[in-house]
């Protein structure tokens, strides 16, 4: 199969490699099907090691001969077979670490195949691997976790330490992606990056995980985010961050509603701060702090934790506004004007939703006085000639 599949690429032949691949796949979930005793019979994990060392093999004859498409193949054939043993595991012998399931295999090929497609400059196949890691890991989260009816103990963490450290692991390639990544210079594929934890966040939401496991899960990928999200914007030579590139303020909303969960909003807060540490804080930013503000107004006796998490907000906008001297930069006396803008939204937000808060309305209104600068810096600005960039997105 490596010999045919080899002149295949070389040829950019994929009716061939196409052919081969779903000959592979049928002939495992076949295997699968099959009990021992059974005249073919073929043990299932021995047919899942053969067929992922031909994709190994072939991804490397591909990437040498720049075959985009047959990587692409490759790459979603691995994640195909992957989620097939996953559907299976109690037919397939594969035990990682304390005879459970881990999912190293496919930890170990996710990062040998960015390797391979960054080296060869395939940034559509490192954007599918990343995907593809992505979904992987939503697996887990959604059928793994869910068999085994894992509930995390804050309490007793020997107890999480298989599940956790699978979690972990697999989470860990992410970072690995980065790195390799921003050696690369390959900064726009942030926006896969992005959409990973962003997506995961919705599927950890989503899954019949208990609420323990799903505040653990959300815990440890905001931990990731904010972490690979500073490292993107202190080592890229970004200058206007869009919201592919912001994973932040996607799942605020739900794991408020659904877990009563405030990790993901911390975590934008956090965000907004490495952001204003790096002159890199802009209009689409402080624009999704503005509408996780106003969900909290909207709701705010349906959850305990809306008001204290409104507060945060106000408090972040004013601790900004603080951070600006009157001589500040032309950059930093923008902000300075789209934080009072956005803060002012909130402010007639709120009189509108939550009229019998006098209390808290009074409290924003006497931040946004204290916005003294104002005028000044909107004199300043004119002068300058300077354009401010409004964009949401």
């Amino acid at each position: 199969m490596t010999e045919i599949g080899t002149v295949g690429i070389k040829e950019f032949d994929q009716t061939t490699i196409q052919t081969i691949i779903d000959g592979c796949e049928e002939f495992y979930e076949n295997s699968i099907n099959k009990k021992e005793g059974d005249k073919n019979f073929i043990e299932p994990f021995r047919l899942y090691e053969e067929f992922r060392t031909l994709i190994k093999n072939l991804f490397q004859v591909a990437a040498k001969e720049g075959n985009e498409n047959v990587l692409l193949m490759l790459v979603n054939s691995r994640l195909n077979l992957e989620f097939k043993t996953i559907e299976n595991l109690d037919t397939i012998s594969i035990t990682d670490f304390n005879d459970k399931y881990q999912g190293w295999n496919f930890n170990f090929d996710s990062e040998d195949f960015f390797e391979k497609a960054i080296q060869y400059n395939e940034d559509e196949v490192c954007r599918r691997i990343i995907d593809n890691q992505r979904d992987f890991i939503s697996k887990l989260v959604k059928k793994i976790l869910v068999d085994r009816n894992f509930d995390y103990d804050f309490k007793d963490l020997i107890n999480n330490v298989d599940e956790s450290n699978m979690i972990n692991n697999c989470l860990r390639v992410s970072e690995k992606f980065l790195e390799t990544m921003l050696n690369s210079k390959k900064y726009h594929l942030f926006q896969n990056i992005s959409n990973f934890h962003s997506t995961l966040d919705l599927n950890i939401l989503s899954s019949q995980n208990t609420r323990s496991t799903k505040l653990y899960l959300l815990h440890v990928n905001n931990n990731y985010k904010v972490d690979q999200f500073e490292k993107y914007i202190k080592q890229s030579d970004l200058r206007i961050l869009s919201s592919l590139c912001y994973p932040f303020g996607i799942s605020t909303t739900q794991a408020l509603t659904e877990v009563q969960s405030r990790i993901p909003f911390i975590a934008s807060l956090k965000a907004i701060d490495i952001l204003f540490s790096t002159d890199k804080l802009n209009n689409m930013a402080i624009n999704s702090l503005k509408a996780d503000s106003m969900f909290l107004i909207k709701n705010i006796d349906k959850n305990k934790i809306n008001r204290e998490l409104l507060k945060l907000a106000v408090s972040k906008l004013n601790e900004l506004r603080q951070s600006i001297h009157k001589n500040d930069s032309d950059l930093r006396k923008d902000i300075y004007l789209k934080l009072e803008k956005h803060l002012t939204y909130i402010y007639e937000y709120a009189k509108a939703e939550i009229p019998a808060e006098n209390k808290l309305i009074s409290k924003i209104k006497k931040k946004i006085k204290q916005f003294t600068f104002k005028e000044k810096f909107e004199k300043d600005l004119k002068k300058n000639g300077y354009l401010s960039n409004d964009s949401i997105v």
